[in-house]
């Protein structure tokens, strides 16, 4: 008896190989596309995988893919082609992938059940004469979030502050809620990914530990503010990507990273524990300081900042049909500071939003002003995920667009380092129309999206800063936008400086928007 994972998007065939399987005393998991598949994996091992290829949101080949690169686990597991792609070609392609077996359909179930028969016994052949699981170290050699440096010394040799990152991985409840009885095995694996990205990362004076709740706090030794705010991301990156390529789980991979600059006097500078215990109190009360702090900043922003309308220009530098709504460049500025170091829920951000839309239909100024044209939005990610959140932007955009007789196009802004598993959210969003413009950071957001999937989900531009453009190679970006417009996605260049024109333009992009003199 084997448990055998079986994708395939046409329910009744499903239902027809899981019943064969079961009446040959095999175990089933079911699932109807290769995302589901992989969610599948996060909390099951199945002994061979049956996959389909011809699927919707993702299709055999690329889960096979998917399997084999972000699950070493599942290396030696038999994978099964089962497709209605006859041709010789087809059948090729799936072998050189290195699929173990490829079956045509209709399907032959006697062949099916020597094909699996087949599978599962090399497959227990490597098992049985695999090499024997090299030692592991003994634990008592290294207890967990043990310093690397006298957190004394760092404190001495900064004045009393201390320049701090604090990194926190997906909860303990909301492991047990994705992966049930497993939740401590997943919770000591993400620990140990999340150690072992920071230990990679760590200078020679630094000094870590983990608290209580299983997060991490980083003293820097040798660091200024920018270098320190610039470390904290690249480590956070580090543990996302770690934990990512163990768990191949885009919810299991979450994680925040932010920095602090934390004034401190230590009352025993010999007792490390005690030092970071004391660090971490200092981060939550800072946290809760300058959220509140923030809040206030942007409230006053949104409600009584002078708004006007950014125009954009084509490739030709003519002026297009879509205007951007914006503030004043420094609060421009200030808002991209305040969203890109803290993170808001939903409703406090849905307030911003109507205390915004409010101020545009009393303007009627600037209303008569996008009357010709499309406004172009900004909306923060977080209220696209929520779904009783979004539910209600799209009621108050549709109030706004028929208010000011306008086109409203939204651009999401502070996307996820991975936007691949939110998917859902971002095509769950019409506003009347869908979604146009999404922006990024940098590339690397979107891997794993195809562009022809951007555009299905309404993506015609994908946006990014001027400022972050012009940190990338040139070369790699303008491959970039190559291949989004392949995909049927054009690029956007925005928050141009005065003289930055033909430096954007050189990216051979679609559509610019210029800073306001």
């Amino acid at each position: 008896m084997a448990k055998i994972l079986v994708v395939e998007d046409e329910p009744a065939l499903r239902e027809s190989v899981v019943e064969e399987l079961n009446d040959e005393g095999h175990v089933t998991v079911e699932a109807g596309n290769g995302l589901e598949g992989l969610e599948i994996l996060a909390v099951e091992r199945p002994d061979l995988i049956l996959s389909d290829i011809t699927m919707p949101e993702m299709n055999g080949y690329q889960f096979f893919r998917t399997v084999k690169e972000r699950h070493p686990e599942h290396a030696d597991t038999p994978f099964i082609f089962l497709s209605a792609l006859s041709e010789r070609d087809d059948e090729l392609k799936g072998l050189r992938l290195g699929v173990d077996d490829y079956l045509k359909k209709p399907i032959d179930f006697d062949l099916l059940l020597a094909r699996i028969d087949v599978g599962l016994r090399r497959r227990a052949s490597l098992v049985e004469h695999a090499p024997p699981p090299a030692p592991s170290p003994d634990s008592s050699t290294k207890s967990p979030g043990a310093s690397t440096a006298n957190i004394s010394e760092i404190a001495a040799g900064s004045d009393g502050r201390v320049l701090t990152g604090k990194f926190e991985t997906i909860s303990l409840e909301a492991i047990k809620t994705k992966v049930g009885d497993r939740w401590s095995e997943v919770s000591k694996q993400i620990l140990t990914c999340a150690e072992a990205a920071i230990s990679d990362h760590l200078g020679p004076g630094d000094a870590y530990n983990i608290t209580s709740s299983q997060d991490f706090i980083v003293c820097f030794a040798d660091l200024n503010d920018e270098q320190m705010d610039a470390k904290a991301k690249q480590i956070g990156d580090a543990i996302w990507e770690r934990i990512f390529q163990e768990t191949g789980d885009e919810d299991l991979s979450r994680v925040d990273a932010q920095a602090f600059e934390i004034p401190l006097t230590l009352d025993n500078p010999a007792d490390a524990e005690a030092a970071f215990s004391q660090i971490d109190n200092l981060i939550e009360k800072e946290k809760v300081a300058a959220t509140e702090a923030n809040r206030r900043k942007l409230s006053q922003i949104y409600e009584y900042e002078d708004l006007f309308a950014l125009p954009t220009l084509t490739t030709k530098g003519t002026p297009s049909k879509i205007k951007m709504l914006s503030f004043e460049q420094r609060y421009v500025d200030q808002v991209s500071r305040l969203f890109g170091t803290r993170e808001y829920e939903g409703a406090f951000l849905l307030d911003l939003q109507k205390a915004l839309f409010n101020r545009l239909k009393e303007n009627q100024n600037l209303g008569k002003t996008f009357s010709d044209v499309a406004m172009l939005l900004p909306i923060h990610f977080v209220m696209v995920e929520n779904k009783e959140i979004r539910n209600q932007l799209i009621e108050i955009c549709r109030d706004l667009e028929s208010s000011i007789n306008t086109k409203l196009i939204l651009e999401v802004i502070e996307a996820p380092n991975r936007i691949k598993s939110r998917k859902v959210a971002l095509k769950a969003l019409p506003v009347g129309r869908k979604l146009q413009f999404l922006e990024i950071r940098r590339s690397a957001q979107t891997e794993g999206v195809e562009p022809s999937e951007l555009r299905e989900l309404g993506i015609a531009f994908v946006s990014m800063h001027y400022e972050d453009a012009i940190r990338h190679d040139q070369q790699d970006l303008m491959n970039y936008i190559k291949l989004l417009e392949q995909g049927g996605t054009k690029f956007f260049i925005k928050d141009i400086p005065e003289g930055g024109l033909i430096d954007a333009q050189s990216y051979k992009a679609h559509l610019y928007a210029l800073r306001r003199k």
